[in-house]
């Protein structure tokens, strides 16, 4: 066995051509196009694999990514495709390489770790820390019958041009209104815009562009999956896309917070129903691993410096896995954090941290967190959004 190790230059071709055997037989996409950020040369040595006689056996990548609130800024950890060869699976590799990407977290402070998949595949990444976590957003499914109920107010619709910046731009600065987000430079964006299988469309007047819309139709991505800009604006691309297209139906992402797009379905629509966006066509469940207690903490301070405005009292946690004590006092606009223990210590596992800060899957049971449950209570779940192009 050789690794867990770095991809080398001249093995990602064969990385890329493993992990598009496992989840990309029979397929015009490809890992490396669907996944630009992980796949690439830049981004070995967060790609781990294991060698069998000069085979790839097992690969699990991490990439960092910086999580941005209204109140915070700070890396999480995304694990992407995971793949064992089928002769190889059960023997351990896939988590030897799972766990090298956790000492890579640690080392870096990257204090969560986020991932997607299947609920049969819960256990897998269980065992190395992560927690299934509650809904992310929520998917409006939109019928034949609905593509004439959206208004085109006058705006001029054309796809964003790869070569054209000013437009690019003028469609960063829409993006980044948005109060959660993840970031990403100008050649990420000009990236994400661009993959395989998507196009984003763009709604201009005057010559400046005023909304967008990403639509994907691929395997890994599908439907109306990012929209921003003015009310106006993206409901006449809306109208715009389904003249073009009246016998398709589709399907449209929605973060948990407000957005333009919720209230463009809610009022055209006649049947509005919102399903978890997990359930959704190409969805996925996250997972969530805390890889440091003090680091979520520090991460989050400003959040809880928020919340100390209309929340006073404190909490004393203890994570049993790492053994980290944080005790948060909060009181007068401002949060006080120390490594001391109080009286009374809430030990959790740090799967059961996960649900404490982010909220429990409905088909786990959430642990009682006395004797600071209303605090707690009051504080959490921690909200931040992951748009379906930063899966990428």
């Amino acid at each position: 066995m050789e690794g867990p190790r770095a991809c080398k230059p001249e093995e990602l071709n064969d990385v890329i051509a493993f992990i598009n055997s496992i989840f990309r037989p029979d397929s015009d996409q490809s890992i490396d196009t669907d996944y630009p950020l992980i796949f690439n040369l830049n981004k070995l040595d967060y790609m781990r694999i294991i060698k069998i006689d000069g085979q790839v056996a097992a690969h699990v990548p991490v990439a960092p990514r910086n999580i941005i609130t209204p109140t915070d800024k700070f890396t999480m950890g995304v694990i992407s495709p995971t793949g064992t060869h089928p002769d190889h699976r059960h023997k351990g590799y896939g988590t030897l390489c799972l766990n090298d990407c956790v000492s890579i977290m640690e080392n870096n402070h990257w204090p969560i770790s986020v991932l997607w998949t299947e609920e049969q595949t819960f256990p897998f990444y269980q065992n190395s820390g992560w927690e299934g976590i509650k809904t992310q957003g929520n998917f409006i499914s939109l019928k034949l019958s609905d593509h004439k109920r959206f208004k085109d107010f006058g705006f001029e619709i054309s796809r964003l041009d790869k070569d054209d910046q000013k437009k690019l731009n003028e469609v960063i600065s829409i993006h980044k209104k948005h109060p959660y987000t993840i970031e990403r430079t100008a050649d990420t964006y000009k990236t994400l815009f661009h993959l395989h299988k998507i196009d984003t469309w763009i709604a201009s007047s005057d010559g400046k562009v005023a909304g967008y819309m990403v639509y994907a139709n691929g395997s890994n991505k599908s439907g109306i999956i990012e929209t921003g800009g003015s009310t106006k604006a993206v409901e006449t691309i809306l109208n715009n896309y389904f003249a073009h297209n009246p016998q398709k139906s589709t399907q449209a992402l929605l973060p948990l917070f407000h957005s333009n797009l919720e209230d463009i379905l809610k009022s055209r629509l006649l049947n509005y129903e919102a399903h978890p966006i997990e359930l959704a066509d190409s969805g996925g469940f996250m997972m969530i691993r805390i890889n440091s207690l003090i680091d979520l903490i520090n991460g989050i301070k400003i959040y809880l410096d928020k919340k100390a405005d209309d929340t006073e009292g404190s909490f004393s946690l203890k994570c049993k896995d790492t053994q980290e004590i944080i005790t948060v006092t909060l009181a007068n606009g401002k949060s006080h954090i120390s490594g001391e223990s109080a009286k009374n210590v809430l030990e959790l596992t740090r799967r059961q941290l996960t649900q404490l800060f982010f909220g429990s899957h409905p088909n786990i049971k959430t642990p009682k967190f006395d004797p600071y449950t209303e605090i707690l209570s009051n504080l959490f779940p921690y909200y931040f959004h992951i748009w379906e192009l930063d899966h990428s």
